[in-house]
Protein backbone atom coordinates (compact mmCIF):
# COMPACT_ATOMS: atom_id res chain seq x y z
CA UNK A 1 0.00 0.00 0.00
CA UNK A 2 2.84 2.34 0.85
CA UNK A 3 4.44 1.76 -2.60
CA UNK A 4 1.13 2.51 -4.33
CA UNK A 5 0.84 5.82 -2.46
CA UNK A 6 4.39 6.77 -3.44
CA UNK A 7 3.68 6.03 -7.13
CA UNK A 8 0.43 8.05 -7.02
CA UNK A 9 2.26 10.94 -5.38
CA UNK A 10 4.94 10.87 -8.10
CA UNK A 11 2.30 10.82 -10.86
CA UNK A 12 0.53 13.83 -9.32
CA UNK A 13 3.85 15.65 -8.86
CA UNK A 14 4.95 15.19 -12.48
CA UNK A 15 1.47 16.06 -13.77
CA UNK A 16 1.54 19.31 -11.81
CA UNK A 17 5.10 20.03 -13.01
CA UNK A 18 4.08 19.45 -16.64
CA UNK A 19 1.05 21.73 -16.32
CA UNK A 20 3.21 24.38 -14.69
CA UNK A 21 5.44 24.39 -17.76
CA UNK A 22 2.47 25.12 -20.03
CA UNK A 23 0.80 28.48 -20.49
CA UNK A 24 -1.19 29.48 -17.43
CA UNK A 25 -4.11 31.90 -17.40
CA UNK A 26 -1.98 34.47 -15.60
CA UNK A 27 0.87 34.10 -18.11
CA UNK A 28 -1.55 34.37 -21.04
CA UNK A 29 -3.05 37.59 -19.71
CA UNK A 30 0.40 38.98 -19.03
CA UNK A 31 1.50 38.13 -22.59
CA UNK A 32 -1.58 39.76 -24.12
CA UNK A 33 -1.14 42.93 -22.10
CA UNK A 34 2.51 43.04 -23.18
CA UNK A 35 1.44 42.69 -26.83
CA UNK A 36 -0.96 45.59 -26.46
CA UNK A 37 1.48 47.85 -24.59
CA UNK A 38 4.54 46.68 -26.58
CA UNK A 39 7.17 46.82 -23.79
CA UNK A 40 10.85 46.23 -24.49
CA UNK A 41 10.87 43.13 -22.29
CA UNK A 42 8.29 41.32 -24.45
CA UNK A 43 11.23 39.13 -25.47
CA UNK A 44 10.95 37.27 -22.16
CA UNK A 45 7.88 35.51 -23.53
CA UNK A 46 9.80 34.06 -26.51
CA UNK A 47 11.34 30.60 -26.63
CA UNK A 48 15.15 30.92 -26.55
CA UNK A 49 15.59 28.46 -29.45
CA UNK A 50 13.21 30.59 -31.53
CA UNK A 51 15.20 33.72 -30.73
CA UNK A 52 18.39 32.03 -31.92
CA UNK A 53 16.72 30.71 -35.08
CA UNK A 54 15.31 34.13 -35.88
CA UNK A 55 18.70 35.75 -35.48
CA UNK A 56 20.86 33.06 -37.06
CA UNK A 57 21.34 34.88 -40.41
CA UNK A 58 21.77 38.35 -38.93
CA UNK A 59 18.77 39.79 -40.82
CA UNK A 60 17.00 42.62 -38.98
CA UNK A 61 14.41 45.27 -39.84
CA UNK A 62 14.89 48.88 -38.75
CA UNK A 63 11.38 49.61 -37.49
CA UNK A 64 10.70 46.14 -36.04
CA UNK A 65 11.29 45.82 -32.31
CA UNK A 66 10.44 42.11 -32.10
CA UNK A 67 11.25 40.21 -35.30
CA UNK A 68 9.49 37.05 -34.07
CA UNK A 69 6.18 38.93 -34.11
CA UNK A 70 6.30 39.81 -37.83
CA UNK A 71 2.98 38.65 -39.33
CA UNK A 72 1.75 37.65 -35.83
CA UNK A 73 1.54 40.95 -33.95
CA UNK A 74 -1.69 42.79 -33.28
CA UNK A 75 -2.57 45.46 -35.84
CA UNK A 76 -1.45 48.92 -34.55
CA UNK A 77 -4.97 50.33 -34.99
CA UNK A 78 -6.39 47.44 -32.96
CA UNK A 79 -3.77 48.01 -30.26
CA UNK A 80 -4.73 51.68 -29.98
CA UNK A 81 -8.42 50.84 -29.71
CA UNK A 82 -7.68 48.27 -27.01
CA UNK A 83 -5.58 50.78 -25.10
CA UNK A 84 -8.38 53.38 -25.26
CA UNK A 85 -10.96 50.70 -24.36
CA UNK A 86 -12.88 51.23 -27.61
CA UNK A 87 -12.44 47.49 -28.08
CA UNK A 88 -12.07 44.55 -25.74
CA UNK A 89 -10.58 41.12 -26.23
CA UNK A 90 -11.37 37.60 -25.14
CA UNK A 91 -9.00 34.64 -25.17
CA UNK A 92 -8.88 30.86 -24.99
CA UNK A 93 -6.05 28.51 -24.07
CA UNK A 94 -6.01 25.10 -25.74
CA UNK A 95 -3.70 22.18 -25.06
CA UNK A 96 -2.12 20.82 -28.27
CA UNK A 97 0.29 18.19 -26.95
CA UNK A 98 2.47 17.69 -23.88
CA UNK A 99 4.32 21.00 -23.32
CA UNK A 100 2.49 22.74 -26.20
CA UNK A 101 -0.45 25.15 -25.97
CA UNK A 102 -2.33 27.50 -28.27
CA UNK A 103 -3.48 30.96 -27.27
CA UNK A 104 -6.38 32.31 -29.33
CA UNK A 105 -7.11 36.02 -28.92
CA UNK A 106 -10.43 37.27 -30.28
CA UNK A 107 -11.48 40.90 -30.90
CA UNK A 108 -15.29 40.56 -30.98
CA UNK A 109 -16.01 44.06 -32.29
CA UNK A 110 -13.73 43.56 -35.29
CA UNK A 111 -14.24 39.81 -35.88
CA UNK A 112 -10.45 39.37 -35.80
CA UNK A 113 -8.57 36.43 -34.29
CA UNK A 114 -4.90 36.16 -33.40
CA UNK A 115 -3.23 32.82 -32.75
CA UNK A 116 -0.01 32.13 -30.84
CA UNK A 117 1.69 28.84 -29.98
CA UNK A 118 3.74 28.15 -26.88
CA UNK A 119 6.20 25.49 -25.82
CA UNK A 120 6.56 25.20 -22.04
CA UNK A 121 4.99 28.64 -21.76
CA UNK A 122 7.27 30.33 -24.30
CA UNK A 123 6.14 31.49 -27.76
CA UNK A 124 7.23 29.52 -30.83
CA UNK A 125 6.32 29.58 -34.53
CA UNK A 126 3.48 27.44 -35.83
CA UNK A 127 5.89 25.87 -38.32
CA UNK A 128 8.08 24.56 -35.52
CA UNK A 129 5.14 22.81 -33.93
CA UNK A 130 3.12 21.50 -36.86
CA UNK A 131 6.18 20.36 -38.84
CA UNK A 132 7.97 18.82 -35.87
CA UNK A 133 7.61 15.25 -37.24
CA UNK A 134 8.27 16.08 -40.89
CA UNK A 135 11.23 14.48 -42.63
CA UNK A 136 14.40 16.57 -42.57
CA UNK A 137 16.93 16.58 -45.40
CA UNK A 138 20.12 18.65 -45.26
CA UNK A 139 22.01 20.01 -48.26
CA UNK A 140 24.88 22.46 -48.57
CA UNK A 141 22.78 25.55 -47.89
CA UNK A 142 19.33 24.25 -46.98
CA UNK A 143 17.51 22.21 -44.35
CA UNK A 144 14.38 20.82 -45.97
CA UNK A 145 11.41 20.05 -43.74
CA UNK A 146 9.32 17.80 -45.97
CA UNK A 147 5.64 17.06 -45.40
CA UNK A 148 5.68 14.02 -47.70
CA UNK A 149 8.94 12.43 -48.83
CA UNK A 150 7.68 11.88 -52.39
CA UNK A 151 7.60 15.70 -52.91
CA UNK A 152 11.40 16.03 -52.94
CA UNK A 153 14.12 14.62 -55.18
CA UNK A 154 17.90 14.86 -55.34
CA UNK A 155 17.85 16.92 -58.53
CA UNK A 156 15.62 19.66 -57.10
CA UNK A 157 17.88 19.79 -54.01
CA UNK A 158 20.91 20.22 -56.27
CA UNK A 159 19.14 22.91 -58.33
CA UNK A 160 18.20 24.90 -55.23
CA UNK A 161 21.72 24.72 -53.83
CA UNK A 162 23.09 25.79 -57.22
CA UNK A 163 20.71 28.76 -57.29
CA UNK A 164 21.73 29.84 -53.78
CA UNK A 165 25.42 29.62 -54.67
CA UNK A 166 24.91 31.56 -57.88
CA UNK A 167 22.98 34.31 -56.04
CA UNK A 168 25.57 34.59 -53.28
CA UNK A 169 28.13 35.43 -55.96
CA UNK A 170 25.71 37.70 -57.85
CA UNK A 171 25.19 39.66 -54.63
CA UNK A 172 28.96 39.85 -54.06
CA UNK A 173 28.70 38.13 -50.68
CA UNK A 174 31.99 37.73 -48.83
CA UNK A 175 33.59 34.37 -48.09
CA UNK A 176 32.56 34.71 -44.46
CA UNK A 177 28.94 35.39 -45.46
CA UNK A 178 28.93 32.33 -47.70
CA UNK A 179 30.40 30.16 -44.96
CA UNK A 180 27.88 31.49 -42.45
CA UNK A 181 24.93 30.60 -44.68
CA UNK A 182 26.42 27.17 -45.28
CA UNK A 183 26.63 26.65 -41.52
CA UNK A 184 23.31 28.18 -40.46
CA UNK A 185 21.20 27.03 -43.45
CA UNK A 186 18.00 28.23 -45.05
CA UNK A 187 15.08 26.35 -43.50
CA UNK A 188 12.72 25.28 -46.28
CA UNK A 189 9.30 23.85 -45.39
CA UNK A 190 7.98 21.88 -48.38
CA UNK A 191 4.20 21.53 -48.04
CA UNK A 192 1.87 19.25 -49.99
CA UNK A 193 -0.78 21.96 -50.49
CA UNK A 194 -1.95 25.44 -49.53
CA UNK A 195 -3.84 24.08 -46.51
CA UNK A 196 -0.54 22.98 -44.97
CA UNK A 197 0.96 26.41 -45.60
CA UNK A 198 -2.03 28.01 -43.88
CA UNK A 199 -1.55 25.62 -40.95
CA UNK A 200 2.08 26.73 -40.63
CA UNK A 201 1.62 30.46 -41.27
CA UNK A 202 -2.08 31.49 -41.11
CA UNK A 203 -1.83 32.43 -44.82
CA UNK A 204 -3.40 30.53 -47.73
CA UNK A 205 -0.74 30.85 -50.41
CA UNK A 206 1.39 28.67 -52.68
CA UNK A 207 4.63 29.89 -51.13
CA UNK A 208 6.15 32.64 -49.01
CA UNK A 209 9.26 33.97 -47.32
CA UNK A 210 8.38 33.90 -43.62
CA UNK A 211 10.36 36.86 -42.29
CA UNK A 212 10.06 36.19 -38.56
CA UNK A 213 12.27 33.09 -38.72
CA UNK A 214 13.77 33.49 -42.21
CA UNK A 215 11.94 30.38 -43.35
CA UNK A 216 10.85 29.51 -46.87
CA UNK A 217 7.42 27.84 -46.71
CA UNK A 218 6.19 26.61 -50.06
CA UNK A 219 4.29 24.04 -52.10
CA UNK A 220 7.07 24.27 -54.74
CA UNK A 221 10.20 22.16 -54.34
CA UNK A 222 12.33 24.78 -56.13
CA UNK A 223 10.88 28.15 -55.09
CA UNK A 224 13.73 30.40 -56.18
CA UNK A 225 11.61 33.57 -56.13
CA UNK A 226 11.24 33.40 -52.34
CA UNK A 227 14.87 32.35 -51.90
CA UNK A 228 15.89 35.50 -53.82
CA UNK A 229 13.88 37.65 -51.38
CA UNK A 230 15.70 36.02 -48.47
CA UNK A 231 19.15 36.34 -50.02
CA UNK A 232 18.94 40.06 -50.81
CA UNK A 233 17.94 40.63 -47.18
CA UNK A 234 20.85 38.43 -46.11
CA UNK A 235 23.21 40.61 -48.13
CA UNK A 236 21.80 43.89 -46.76
CA UNK A 237 21.54 42.60 -43.15
CA UNK A 238 19.60 45.57 -41.70
CA UNK A 239 16.87 47.00 -43.88
CA UNK A 240 13.42 48.56 -43.75
CA UNK A 241 10.53 46.14 -43.82
CA UNK A 242 9.09 47.47 -47.09
CA UNK A 243 10.62 48.27 -50.49
CA UNK A 244 9.06 49.70 -53.64
CA UNK A 245 7.64 46.58 -55.32
CA UNK A 246 9.15 47.46 -58.72
CA UNK A 247 12.54 46.79 -57.12
CA UNK A 248 11.61 44.20 -54.50
CA UNK A 249 9.48 41.90 -56.64
CA UNK A 250 11.53 42.82 -59.71
CA UNK A 251 14.68 41.44 -58.11
CA UNK A 252 13.02 38.15 -57.11
CA UNK A 253 11.48 37.72 -60.59
CA UNK A 254 14.66 38.68 -62.47
CA UNK A 255 16.63 35.86 -60.87
CA UNK A 256 14.06 33.50 -59.37
CA UNK A 257 11.06 33.71 -61.71
CA UNK A 258 7.80 32.97 -59.93
CA UNK A 259 6.52 29.78 -58.30
CA UNK A 260 6.28 27.22 -61.10
CA UNK A 261 7.90 29.39 -63.79
CA UNK A 262 11.60 30.02 -64.40
CA UNK A 263 12.77 33.61 -64.81
CA UNK A 264 13.20 33.54 -68.61
CA UNK A 265 9.54 32.60 -69.06
CA UNK A 266 8.40 35.61 -67.01
CA UNK A 267 10.92 37.97 -68.60
CA UNK A 268 9.73 37.03 -72.10
CA UNK A 269 6.28 38.24 -71.11
CA UNK A 270 7.92 41.48 -69.93
CA UNK A 271 9.48 41.93 -73.37
CA UNK A 272 6.07 41.56 -75.01
CA UNK A 273 4.44 44.05 -72.62
CA UNK A 274 7.15 46.66 -73.12
CA UNK A 275 7.44 46.32 -76.90
CA UNK A 276 3.67 46.31 -77.46
CA UNK A 277 3.25 49.41 -75.24
CA UNK A 278 0.73 47.55 -73.07
CA UNK A 279 2.68 48.36 -69.89
CA UNK A 280 6.10 49.79 -69.10
CA UNK A 281 8.21 50.34 -65.99
CA UNK A 282 7.37 54.05 -65.75
CA UNK A 283 3.78 53.12 -64.79
CA UNK A 284 5.10 51.29 -61.70
CA UNK A 285 7.37 53.85 -60.03
CA UNK A 286 5.44 53.95 -56.76
CA UNK A 287 3.68 51.40 -54.57
CA UNK A 288 0.16 52.60 -55.29
CA UNK A 289 0.41 52.32 -59.07
CA UNK A 290 2.03 48.87 -58.77
CA UNK A 291 -0.68 47.59 -56.43
CA UNK A 292 -3.52 48.67 -58.71
CA UNK A 293 -2.45 46.29 -61.49
CA UNK A 294 -2.44 42.49 -61.64
CA UNK A 295 0.81 40.65 -60.76
CA UNK A 296 0.56 38.81 -64.10
CA UNK A 297 1.67 42.06 -65.77
CA UNK A 298 3.51 43.95 -63.02
CA UNK A 299 5.88 41.09 -62.17
CA UNK A 300 7.18 40.51 -65.75
CA UNK A 301 7.89 44.22 -66.35
CA UNK A 302 9.45 44.63 -62.90
CA UNK A 303 11.68 41.59 -63.36
CA UNK A 304 12.85 42.70 -66.79
CA UNK A 305 13.47 46.29 -65.72
CA UNK A 306 15.33 45.21 -62.58
CA UNK A 307 17.58 42.97 -64.67
CA UNK A 308 18.25 45.99 -66.91
CA UNK A 309 19.03 48.18 -63.90
CA UNK A 310 21.52 45.66 -62.54
CA UNK A 311 23.10 45.44 -66.00
CA UNK A 312 23.53 49.25 -66.07
CA UNK A 313 24.21 50.06 -62.40
CA UNK A 314 25.92 46.76 -61.47
CA UNK A 315 24.79 44.92 -58.37
CA UNK A 316 26.24 47.24 -55.73
CA UNK A 317 24.69 50.27 -57.43
CA UNK A 318 21.33 48.51 -57.57
CA UNK A 319 21.55 47.58 -53.87
CA UNK A 320 22.08 51.25 -52.98
CA UNK A 321 18.95 52.13 -54.96
CA UNK A 322 17.09 49.26 -53.26
CA UNK A 323 18.00 50.56 -49.80
CA UNK A 324 17.12 54.15 -50.70
CA UNK A 325 13.62 53.11 -51.76
CA UNK A 326 12.90 51.02 -48.69
CA UNK A 327 10.92 52.37 -45.74
CA UNK A 328 8.36 51.55 -43.08
CA UNK A 329 4.72 50.73 -43.85
CA UNK A 330 3.64 54.39 -43.95
CA UNK A 331 6.65 56.03 -45.60
CA UNK A 332 6.93 53.48 -48.42
CA UNK A 333 3.62 54.80 -49.77
CA UNK A 334 5.25 58.22 -50.24
CA UNK A 335 8.27 56.97 -52.20
CA UNK A 336 8.55 57.58 -55.92
CA UNK A 337 11.40 56.54 -58.21
CA UNK A 338 12.48 59.55 -60.25
CA UNK A 339 13.70 59.66 -63.85
CA UNK A 340 16.99 61.37 -62.97
CA UNK A 341 18.04 58.32 -60.93
CA UNK A 342 17.28 55.88 -63.74
CA UNK A 343 18.99 55.19 -67.07
CA UNK A 344 17.67 56.86 -70.21
CA UNK A 345 14.57 55.23 -71.68
CA UNK A 346 16.35 54.79 -75.03
CA UNK A 347 18.86 52.50 -73.33
CA UNK A 348 16.01 50.49 -71.87
CA UNK A 349 14.32 49.98 -75.23
CA UNK A 350 17.63 48.96 -76.83
CA UNK A 351 18.03 46.38 -74.06
CA UNK A 352 14.50 45.02 -74.62
CA UNK A 353 14.99 44.81 -78.39
CA UNK A 354 18.22 42.88 -77.95
CA UNK A 355 16.55 40.35 -75.65
CA UNK A 356 13.57 40.02 -77.99
CA UNK A 357 15.87 38.58 -80.65
CA UNK A 358 17.32 36.09 -78.16
CA UNK A 359 14.18 34.13 -77.17
CA UNK A 360 14.55 30.49 -76.07
CA UNK A 361 11.86 29.29 -78.50
CA UNK A 362 11.53 30.59 -82.07
CA UNK A 363 8.72 29.67 -84.46
CA UNK A 364 9.92 31.83 -87.39
CA UNK A 365 13.18 33.11 -88.86
CA UNK A 366 15.09 29.83 -89.06
CA UNK A 367 16.21 27.66 -91.99
CA UNK A 368 16.03 23.88 -91.70
CA UNK A 369 19.21 23.49 -93.75
CA UNK A 370 21.16 25.16 -90.94
CA UNK A 371 20.45 22.13 -88.72
CA UNK A 372 22.19 19.35 -90.62
CA UNK A 373 23.13 17.11 -87.69
CA UNK A 374 20.41 14.56 -86.80
CA UNK A 375 20.03 13.86 -83.07
CA UNK A 376 16.72 12.02 -82.56
CA UNK A 377 14.48 10.44 -85.19
CA UNK A 378 11.36 8.42 -84.37
CA UNK A 379 7.73 8.34 -85.37
CA UNK A 380 6.73 11.17 -83.00
CA UNK A 381 9.70 13.51 -82.66
CA UNK A 382 12.68 14.41 -84.81
CA UNK A 383 15.42 16.68 -83.52
CA UNK A 384 18.34 18.14 -85.46
CA UNK A 385 20.91 20.52 -84.02
CA UNK A 386 23.62 23.08 -84.56
CA UNK A 387 26.10 24.34 -81.97
CA UNK A 388 23.57 26.01 -79.64
CA UNK A 389 20.04 25.31 -80.91
CA UNK A 390 17.73 22.34 -81.51
CA UNK A 391 15.36 22.16 -84.46
CA UNK A 392 12.32 20.23 -83.20
CA UNK A 393 9.65 18.51 -85.31
CA UNK A 394 6.97 17.00 -83.11
CA UNK A 395 3.55 15.41 -83.65
CA UNK A 396 2.36 14.92 -80.05
CA UNK A 397 3.82 15.43 -76.58
CA UNK A 398 7.34 14.10 -76.10
CA UNK A 399 8.70 13.32 -72.62
CA UNK A 400 12.29 12.53 -71.62
CA UNK A 401 13.80 10.96 -68.53
CA UNK A 402 17.23 9.97 -67.32
CA UNK A 403 18.00 6.39 -68.32
CA UNK A 404 17.51 3.89 -65.52
CA UNK A 405 15.79 6.40 -63.21
CA UNK A 406 13.69 4.88 -60.43
CA UNK A 407 12.80 6.81 -57.27
CA UNK A 408 9.80 7.38 -55.05
CA UNK A 409 9.42 10.97 -56.22
CA UNK A 410 6.01 12.04 -57.59
CA UNK A 411 5.70 15.20 -59.66
CA UNK A 412 2.82 17.47 -58.60
CA UNK A 413 3.01 19.24 -61.95
CA UNK A 414 2.66 15.97 -63.87
CA UNK A 415 -0.44 15.13 -61.83
CA UNK A 416 -1.93 18.54 -62.64
CA UNK A 417 -1.26 18.26 -66.38
CA UNK A 418 -2.14 14.58 -66.73
CA UNK A 419 -4.56 13.58 -63.94
CA UNK A 420 -5.12 10.13 -65.42
CA UNK A 421 -1.50 9.56 -66.44
CA UNK A 422 1.15 7.53 -64.64
CA UNK A 423 4.30 9.37 -63.69
CA UNK A 424 7.41 7.43 -64.71
CA UNK A 425 10.16 9.78 -63.49
CA UNK A 426 9.99 11.99 -66.59
CA UNK A 427 12.27 15.02 -66.38
CA UNK A 428 11.17 17.10 -69.39
CA UNK A 429 8.13 17.28 -71.59
CA UNK A 430 7.84 19.21 -74.85
CA UNK A 431 4.26 20.11 -75.76
CA UNK A 432 3.20 21.86 -78.99
CA UNK A 433 0.00 23.14 -80.56
CA UNK A 434 -0.79 25.61 -83.32
CA UNK A 435 -0.69 28.58 -80.97
CA UNK A 436 1.93 27.65 -78.37
CA UNK A 437 4.94 25.58 -77.31
CA UNK A 438 5.57 24.66 -73.67
CA UNK A 439 8.54 22.90 -72.09
CA UNK A 440 8.31 21.72 -68.47
CA UNK A 441 10.77 20.24 -65.99
CA UNK A 442 8.85 17.75 -63.84
CA UNK A 443 11.68 17.35 -61.32
CA UNK A 444 11.44 21.02 -60.32
CA UNK A 445 7.76 21.37 -61.33
CA UNK A 446 8.66 24.42 -63.43
CA UNK A 447 7.70 25.78 -66.82
CA UNK A 448 11.18 26.34 -68.29
CA UNK A 449 10.39 27.71 -71.77
CA UNK A 450 7.25 29.02 -73.46
CA UNK A 451 6.00 30.50 -76.71
CA UNK A 452 2.44 31.83 -76.97
CA UNK A 453 1.19 33.25 -80.25
CA UNK A 454 -1.09 35.76 -78.55
CA UNK A 455 1.82 37.13 -76.50
CA UNK A 456 4.28 37.41 -79.37
CA UNK A 457 4.94 40.59 -81.33
CA UNK A 458 4.73 38.76 -84.68
CA UNK A 459 1.54 36.86 -83.70
CA UNK A 460 2.98 33.94 -85.68
CA UNK A 461 1.46 30.47 -85.25
CA UNK A 462 3.69 27.45 -84.74
CA UNK A 463 4.63 26.23 -88.22
CA UNK A 464 3.44 22.79 -89.35
CA UNK A 465 4.87 20.43 -91.93
CA UNK A 466 3.85 16.86 -92.76
CA UNK A 467 1.75 16.57 -89.60
CA UNK A 468 4.47 17.91 -87.26
CA UNK A 469 4.92 21.24 -85.47
CA UNK A 470 8.31 22.83 -86.23
CA UNK A 471 10.24 25.27 -84.02
CA UNK A 472 13.67 25.84 -82.50
CA UNK A 473 14.73 25.63 -78.83
CA UNK A 474 18.01 26.82 -77.35
CA UNK A 475 20.08 24.02 -75.89
CA UNK A 476 20.63 25.99 -72.66
CA UNK A 477 17.00 25.33 -71.74
CA UNK A 478 18.07 21.77 -70.86
CA UNK A 479 20.78 20.51 -68.50
CA UNK A 480 22.04 17.82 -70.83
CA UNK A 481 21.89 16.78 -74.52
CA UNK A 482 18.42 15.40 -75.22
CA UNK A 483 19.86 12.29 -76.88
CA UNK A 484 21.43 11.39 -73.52
CA UNK A 485 17.91 10.89 -72.16
CA UNK A 486 15.33 8.18 -72.73
CA UNK A 487 12.12 9.07 -74.57
CA UNK A 488 9.09 7.97 -72.54
CA UNK A 489 6.13 6.60 -74.47
CA UNK A 490 2.49 5.96 -73.93
CA UNK A 491 1.00 7.74 -70.91
CA UNK A 492 0.84 11.40 -71.95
Amino acid sequence: MKNVLIILSLILFFAKSSNAQNLSKQAAESFIEALINDPDDLVKYFDITQIKLSGRLGINYKEVKHKLLISLDLDPVIKQKLLSHELNYTYKIESLAPDYTKLLIEIPGEKINYEFLFKKGKMISKADFYAIEWTRVKSKYVVFHVSKEYLLNDYSIYKLDSFVEKMLHQLACSKSEIKKLEAEKIHYFLCKDEDEIKLLTNYATRGMYYLANDYIISTFNNHCHEIAHLLINYKLKTIDLYTLPLLQEGFAVAFGGRGGQESNVILNMGIFLAKSNMLDYDALLNKSSFSQLDPSVTYPISGLYTKFLIDKLEMLGFLELYKKYSADAIEVNKLQLTANELPEKEEWMEYVTKLEKDADIQVTGFEERNFSKKLIDNENIRINENDSVYLVKIKTNAAFKKKGTSTGYKSKLFAELFPSGKYEQEKYIIMAASGEVSIYNFLTNDLIAKYVQGFSLTNAPVAQKEGSFIFTVKKKVFDEPLNALEIVKGNI
